[in-house]
């Protein structure tokens, strides 16, 4: 395969991954429900399985870009240097420095950023206190035991007991997942969580 053909391939790859990239992210903002007390999926995939697809084709997309700036990197260099003026080439040379430290700075920010849990008994009870009496009815399949348990203020313990599940299934199981595997509807959690709602 010759550098046009491979520069064809790559760049039609890369145009392909943008779409799916698109539509994707269009679906999961629009078209599967977030917290509505619904519980939906598309193609027997729910909305937490569609952000894992939404996420490995970005880093497809990423890779693919990769490959096209290091197929490119020469092109890159004549053109920094290309310039007449030392000055210009230093300019464009610090340019280009910038802009890759702030991609990989926004890259590796998910990482380093501290994420704020309320887990301790205290959040909850304070949480419960201010609850609406039927919280539980915005319990949705597409929230984790986690979040059911920050929303409602009952600990992730107390709802596996009363679903007759394992002690140690994670916090970050979806209730989509649980009624696909144990046939235990997103009701029944509901009604679960009820139980042991402030009266």
């Amino acid at each position: 395969m010759n550098r046009t053909k491979t520069n064809f391939a790559i760049d039609t790859a890369l145009f392909f991954a943008f779409v799916l990239l698109v539509s994707t992210g269009l679906l999961m903002r629009y078209v599967l429900p977030e917290g509505t007390g619904r519980f939906g999926t598309l193609f027997g995939l729910t909305r937490h399985d569609w952000g894992a697809v939404h996420f490995w084709i970005a880093l497809a997309m990423m890779t693919i870009v990769a490959v096209h700036l290091l197929m490119h990197w020469r092109w890159i260099v004549a053109v920094v240097k290309g310039c007449r003026k030392d000055s210009a080439v230093r300019a464009r040379t610090a340019a280009g420095v910038a802009v890759i430290a702030l991609a990989g700075a926004v890259i590796a920010a998910p990482f380093v950023v501290p994420v704020e849990r309320v887990e301790n008994e205290t959040g909850r009870r304070a949480h419960a206190e201010h609850a609406p009496p039927d919280v539980a009815a915005e319990v949705s399949g597409a929230m984790t035991l986690g979040e059911v348990e920050r929303l409602t203020g009952v600990p992730r313990e107390t709802i596996l007991e009363e679903l007759g599940l394992p002690a140690e299934t994670p916090a970050n199981t979806r209730l989509g997942h649980i009624r696909r595997d144990h046939d235990i509807e997103v009701d029944t959690v509901r009604a679960a969580v009820r139980k042991h709602l402030p009266r």
